[in-house]
């Protein structure tokens, strides 16, 4: 278990039994081994001496367990100069290497091509990168895709691009849209297995309901993000089991509005949602009921707060008895622990 803290530009690695620190890497800010970072940092690690860091738009670097840089690749024409077009994809579950090609999901730019929005997923050559977006086809596994991108490429209203859930096990890469019940199989970007893993009792909302829950407002003096508080059905992200036998959806059923105090509007939390499992081996679909309340569910595709283990799916827990671990609540077939 890995996270990266962006202030203190560090990589903390926990050791899973014990729930306490096992490594901290730290990123230096200057001199040769200078790593320098944006809003936030994107980790993967390939290995536990070798990992990958996404600057979010100063370029990626591998670094090893020392936080000495071994390469930098994708770095803009200028050196510690942003330029979000250098860095074509983000790390998540989804990421892999293969020889010198490391994949990912595609970020999006105001400079892509107009049929890159058609694809998902990308990659970059770490000795000379060379870069695509054109891997994996919306058309894949979400039906409504042509509608989605005509309706973002419009921009009336603006709204957020459409983001689909990964993971990444072995040789197979698994997929599913938000707002359907599926989840689709890939190996070598080709579909070769497809899953039903819904809910019957809550049908997820349409593609134009969902996109405009997030949504671009131009202001005067720039543009601000705007989220729906009140939102439909939808799933949030998909996870795999080490064994690839369990398939996990979080399926956020209903949201409201929660104040923060440093804003002057509401944003969205979860008020009711649960948890859909597949078990691969005996066809059984099983849904329950997730404590809202007690645990930490993410509304994004891409979640930093849950992962799994042979155990099975983690939910931090909204409640910290110590700054200095992650306390996590730990939910498996048959079992609450």
């Amino acid at each position: 278990l890995s996270f990266a803290n962006r202030p203190l530009s560090r990589i903390y690695e926990f050791d899973y039994e014990t729930g306490e620190p096992s490594r901290i890497i730290k990123l230096e800010k200057d001199g040769p081994n200078a790593v320098n970072l944006f809003f936030n940092i994107g980790i993967f690690f390939h290995s536990k001496d070798s990992i990958f860091v996404d600057s979010g738009g100063f370029g990626y670097y591998l670094v090893d367990d020392k936080g000495e840089v071994l390469k930098k690749f994708g770095l803009p024409p200028k050196e510690n100069t942003m330029d979000p077009d250098c860095c074509p994809i983000s790390f998540s579950n989804a990421s892999f290497v293969e020889g010198n090609t490391l994949f990912g999901v595609q970020r999006s730019s105001v400079n892509d091509e107009p049929e890159v929005s058609e694809y998902t997923f990308g990659s970059i050559d770490i000795s000379s990168d060379s870069k695509t977006k054109k891997l994996l086809k919306l058309s894949a596994f979400v039906p409504d895709y042509k509608k989605i991108i005509e309706m973002e490429l419009s921009k009336n209203p603006w709204v957020v691009s459409f983001h689909p859930s990964f993971y990444k096990l072995e040789e197979f890469l698994y997929a599913a849209s938000p707002i359907s019940d599926s989840v689709y199989v890939f190996k070598d970007f080709e579909l070769v297995e497809k899953y039903y893993v819904g809910n019957e009792a809550v049908k997820p909302t349409d593609y134009r309901s969902f996109l405009l829950l997030s949504q671009i407002q131009q202001l005067k003096d720039g543009v601000q993000s705007v989220r729906e508080v009140n939102q439909p059905p939808h799933y949030s992200d998909v996870f795999v089991s080490p064994d690839g036998n369990l398939i996990y959806r979080i399926l956020i059923e209903a949201t409201k509005g929660k104040k923060v105090e440093t804003l002057d509007y509401e944003i969205p939390e979860v008020a009711k949602a649960s948890l859909v499992v597949f078990d691969k081996s005996s066809g059984q679909l099983t849904t329950f009921d997730l404590p809202e309340e007690e645990i930490d569910i993410p509304l994004s595709t891409q979640s930093r707060s849950v992962f799994v283990s042979s155990v099975g799916i983690h939910f931090e827990t909204k409640e910290q008895e110590n700054e200095d671990r992650l306390d996590f609540r730990v939910f498996g077939l048959g079992k609450i622990e």
